[in-house]
């Protein structure tokens, strides 16, 4: 059993290498070779940069935030004192109903 285990070891650090080689980088973006600093040197046009363009935003969605909500005309969409006062009405607490007729 000592000798299956100590072989397995053996494969694994054997293997080690092979499989950390053949990974893929993690970074993101293009390498640069070694040597290099990645920029040119007097190739842009003066005035110029040479960084990249933006990326394009996503246009935004139009919001109704600002819109006020449609009044509730019948008395049973009212369901406490407080819409029933903004809505001008009376509140009855043991009916637990909004009056609106005035």
């Amino acid at each position: 059993m000592k000798k299956v285990i100590l072989t397995g070891l053996v494969i694994a650090i054997g293997l080690a290498p092979a499989f950390a080689a053949a990974q893929t980088p993690s970074g993101s973006g293009p390498r640069t070779p070694s040597g290099t600093s990645g920029t040119d040197s007097g190739t842009s046009t003066p005035g110029t940069s040479n960084s990249p363009a933006p990326a394009p935003s996503m246009p935004s969605a139009p919001s109704d935030r600002g819109a006020t909500p449609p009044a509730a005309s019948p008395s049973t969409d009212i369901t406490n004192k407080a819409d029933c006062d903004r809505a001008g009405g009376k509140w009855s607490a043991p009916a637990m109903k909004c009056d609106l007729s005035k």
